[in-house]
């Protein structure tokens, strides 16, 4: 597979398989062709040399960054699209579960939030049963609480899996193998060892941290120790708090 944009090479030369119920993250640093490589397994852009071949009847959704694609005066229900009343009240209590209010549910997407468009989007491909999902930065706008209900409404899913993220965690949790872009290659590793994203500098990493850990630390207050969700994010806090202290060093 190929893939150029005049003289810019994104990759090459590359050969792999993914093979039915398989967890890939697709890895690689910014600007490597990620995003660019899933619009061609969707078929929403072609390959510049090379071919993709998909088993026949295979149905995949696929779940772009772009939240702003919702109709604006449909409710979530509507935007599901399903009709029957059990699949309606199956499509509500998923909803829910992602952390939709019943308020919420029958509202315009022009009056929801980035965060809850998300939500909608992601009940969309868990309702319709496809056998491949397509994500592409599925936990974008989506706070502490509703990653968790993600991955758990993911790792329930019997199907294949291609994700994109920058949540290393959440990748290091839902998949197991590797689509990794490098040297302008794609290569299968079968592994899930995802090592963090470099930033344009250690300034903005640092206050990417921060900034979570604020928000964790918030969370944290509302919750009681020994409820379940106070230990997960008292161990993501804590992980994020060892993570600061090593950039500090290399700072100095």
């Amino acid at each position: 597979l190929k893939k150029h944009y005049g003289e810019e090479v994104l990759f090459e030369n590359s050969h792999f398989y993914v093979k039915r119920g398989e967890r890939f993250a697709l890895t690689g640093s910014n600007g490597s062709g990620k995003t660019t490589l899933l619009r061609i397994l969707c078929q929403e852009e072609n390959a510049t040399d090379g071919e993709v071949w998909v088993s026949p009847g295979v149905s995949f959704g696929y779940m772009s960054q772009d939240v702003g694609d919702l109709p604006a005066d449909k409710s979530a229900i509507e935007v599901i699209g399903l009709h029957d009343r059990e699949e309606q009240q199956r499509a509500k209590l998923i909803l829910t579960h992602l952390g939709l209010s019943r308020d919420d549910i029958i509202k315009p997407m022009q009056a929801l939030s980035l965060g809850q468009r998300t939500k909608v989007k992601l009940a969309c491909l868990l309702l319709h049963g496809y056998e491949l999902l397509i994500l592409d930065e599925p936990t974008n706008h989506l706070d502490l609480i509703s990653r968790e209900r993600l991955e758990s409404a993911l790792a329930s899913y019997q199907g294949t899996v291609i994700a994109v993220s920058h949540d290393r965690f959440f990748l290091n949790k839902i998949c197991d193998k590797r689509l990794h872009m490098e040297n302008k290659q794609i290569k299968r590793l079968e592994d899930n060892v995802i090592m963090e994203e470099k930033t344009d500098s250690l300034e903005e990493q640092l206050m990417v941290m921060e900034t979570e850990m604020t928000a964790l630390l918030g969370k944290l207050s509302e919750r009681t120790a020994g409820d379940g969700i106070y230990e997960q994010l008292d161990e993501r806090f804590n992980a994020l708090a060892s993570q600061k202290k090593d950039l500090l060093k290399n700072k100095r």
